[in-house]
């Protein structure tokens, strides 16, 4: 199941809730807008909380996501919450989200989750959660982000290296010398948030943005994904949410005549 290409804003619980299931796998969310979110759980987007042990095959991807509070526990509030493993996090953009960019809470089944060239900026207010690992677990592989200070490749988020943060641009400025040409190789994709290859230059950049030196057209990469998963129902305006079942297509719809896409089964 992919779910691509959505805006999902103004919701009251989480945007986009991969629930927990025996049979829960392969899911790809995808290259989606998802901001104001005010979450009575714990994020905009939540994987496998109390995972059954069968739960695999998360993919986050190509995100961006900000503006995100919590109400309900002191660590709601997260832009990404995970509670399973075998999960790839990659080539999303974070910002305002009140308690973290990215919580790895990972703790039942004790493997690895994979979480490389992100961009979180601004996440936790002045407690400066942009990526945060509980527990702390030398398994989890963090690489290649903007906003977490451990791991291999990875620098704390500054204002100074992006073209406009407050504005929500989080490109790299040309003098970003911390970031580019400065991450390593990633075995899994080739390609940043916009689709532009990796590497522009001599090396792979750390971050969500590749730092294009000319304006020229790069060639970008294919989205074409078919996927057997369970099936999406839509239980509250805008909030789509993983169950068990068997293939389906997702496609947008208008909710309460609402202009927010969501996804929905065939």
């Amino acid at each position: 199941m992919t779910v691509s290409g959505c805006e999902i804003h103004h919701t009251s619980a989480e945007a986009v809730d991969m629930e927990r299931s025996s049979t829960s796998h392969d899911f790809v969310i995808d290259g989606n807008r998802i901001h104001d979110i005010a979450t009575n759980c714990r994020a905009a987007v939540n994987v496998a909380e109390g995972d059954t042990g069968s739960e695999r095959g998360y993919v986050i991807r190509n995100n961006r996501i900000w503006n995100v509070s919590g109400v309900r526990y002191v660590s709601d509030g997260d832009g990404i919450r995970i509670f399973t493993d075998d999960v790839y996090v990659y080539n999303n953009v974070m910002y305002g989200c009140a308690y973290a960019g990215i919580v790895d809470d990972e703790e039942y089944r004790g493997g690895t989750n994979y979480i490389y060239n992100n961009t979180c900026w601004g996440n936790g207010g002045a407690g400066n959660r942009n990526i945060v690992i509980e527990p702390a677990k030398s398994t989890q592989q963090v690489k290649n982000n903007i906003g977490y200070d451990g791991g291999t490749a990875n620098i704390a988020a500054s204002d100074g290296i992006f073209i406009d943060a407050a504005g929500g641009d989080f490109r790299l400025k040309s003098t970003a010398a911390g970031a580019i040409d400065k991450g390593v190789i990633i075995d899994q994709f080739d390609y940043d948030i916009e689709g532009d290859n990796r590497p522009a230059g001599t090396a792979w950049d750390i971050g969500a943005y590749e730092y294009q030196a000319t304006t020229g057209v790069c060639p970008r990469r294919s989205t074409s994904i078919s996927l057997l998963a369970p099936r999406l129902r839509i239980i509250q305006r805008g909030i789509a949410v993983v169950r068990e079942g068997g293939l389906c297509g997702p496609t947008c719809s208008l909710i309460d005549g609402r202009s927010m896409p969501v996804v929905t089964a065939r």
